[in-house]
């Protein structure tokens, strides 16, 4: 009883499989969660290089960050570098000095002295962490720099005008003397990076701050260069013709659906009929997620034909060739619509839709496979436990 259950669950298992198969024929587009699942792959790749995946997040946004700007001379933006460096604080850009961000990474790879050629030739000590992030200096309310910020979650105490981070930081701790181990933490660590002994350690946390406040250290300040790139966004998007940038994109799309899947097969030479094995076998075991039930070992083969009858005929040919068309042209005018599948594997769909006035959808590589078509056109019809493929020769 428990095997003919369990046998009964792959089965709805494999039929389900291939029922997403034939509906992915019909909308290639990511479902809402495939979609939410790259992105969120692509953006843990995108921050991991950024961030220590074992902080925690609400932690991540506390700590030093050193507000500056090409409109200082290299030499002392090398400088500052350095101090940031020892410090593990951020060193921070409001927007872009270059023309594009490329362009803009290459001048900061000057200043820290990143020979292109020999990477790892570089010396750490000019190599800081560096972002570009506007939002901090909106918050902070910076149109002049150097400015140092402390940052411990919503709140922050930012110093103006610093000779250097030390300079900085001394402000910052005879405003709040619970700031002394940060200090001294420093101290230590920039004294080590100068020595040339440098031993790393993780700077002390930072005291929970429950109010915002903006410090001055006294020292010249200089009008940042880079325009605010929020509001180059905004004032790109302003401006932008949309009207040009939607007629663009509906000729690419009209291209795109005209070209199809572009999939290229060979054309029937022959009328002749082949059958295929839809069996798939579990390569692991396969278990019910939360009793932990084995439902099959590794080795179990399922064919999901022995335990349902598909009543669709599935049609494949490629609409860019007349012939093809001409030669399932019967067939397919002859058939209920909901009877009758059509995919094609290049050219535009929409015109055999005109044509036949049903649905035509785009066939994708796992139905070429799982049907085993090696020619087109074909007509693809369930027969017992196989599939019998048609292929139909082209005069």
């Amino acid at each position: 009883m428990v095997t003919n259950l369990r046998m009964c669950v792959l089965a709805i298992v494999a039929i389900s499989l291939w029922s997403s198969l034939v509906a992915s024929a019909k909308d290639q587009r990511p479902t809402p969660r495939e979609l939410a699942e790259q992105i969120t792959r692509e953006a843990e790749q995108a921050v991991k290089p950024l961030f220590d995946q074992q902080t925690p997040k609400e932690e991540r946004r506390d700590g030093l960050y050193l507000l500056l700007s090409f409109a200082l001379p290299e030499s002392t933006l090398r400088e500052y570098f350095g101090q940031a460096r020892a410090g593990t604080a951020r060193v921070v850009f409001r927007g872009i000095a270059e023309k594009s961000i490329p362009e803009m990474m290459k001048r900061v790879k000057r200043v820290m002295g990143v020979n292109e050629e020999a990477p790892e030739e570089t010396d750490p000590r000019w190599a800081p962490g560096v972002i570009l992030d506007p939002i901090i200096f909106r918050q902070v309310k910076a149109s002049e720099i150097p400015v140092l910020v402390v940052r411990q979650g919503e709140h922050y105490i930012a110093v103006t005008g610093i000779a250097s981070l030390q300079d900085g930081l001394n402000h910052v701790v005879r405003h709040d003397r619970r700031f002394r181990p940060l200090q001294e933490w420093y101290d230590q660590q920039r004294k080590s990076w100068h020595r040339g002994d440098a031993k790393p350690e993780p700077p002390p946390s930072v005291p929970v701050l429950s109010s915002s406040v903006t410090l001055s250290a006294g020292s010249p300040m200089v009008k940042i260069l880079e325009p605010d790139l929020l509001e180059v966004i905004q004032a790109r998007i302003k401006s932008a013709d949309w009207e040009r940038i939607g007629e663009k994109a509906k000729q690419k799309i009209e291209a795109r659906v005209r070209k199809g899947p572009n999939i290229s097969l060979p054309v029937a030479k022959e009328d002749r009929v082949r059958y295929t094995d839809p069996t798939v076998e579990f390569p692991t075991d396969v278990t019910e997620p939360q009793s932990g039930l084995v439902l099959a070992t590794a080795g179990t083969r399922i064919n999901p034909l022995a335990h349902v009858q598909l009543n669709e005929t599935y049609v494949i040919l490629d609409a860019t060739d007349r012939k093809q068309v001409e030669a399932v042209d019967h067939t397919v005018s002859g058939s209920l619509q909901h009877k009758l599948m059509v995919m094609v594997t290049s050219g535009d769909a929409f015109a055999l839709v005109r044509r036949w006035q049903r649905p035509v959808y785009w066939v994708n590589p796992t139905i070429i496979e799982r049907f085993g078509v090696t020619a087109v056109p074909i007509i693809v019809t369930q027969e017992g436990q196989r599939f019998r493929v048609e292929e139909i020769k082209v005069n």
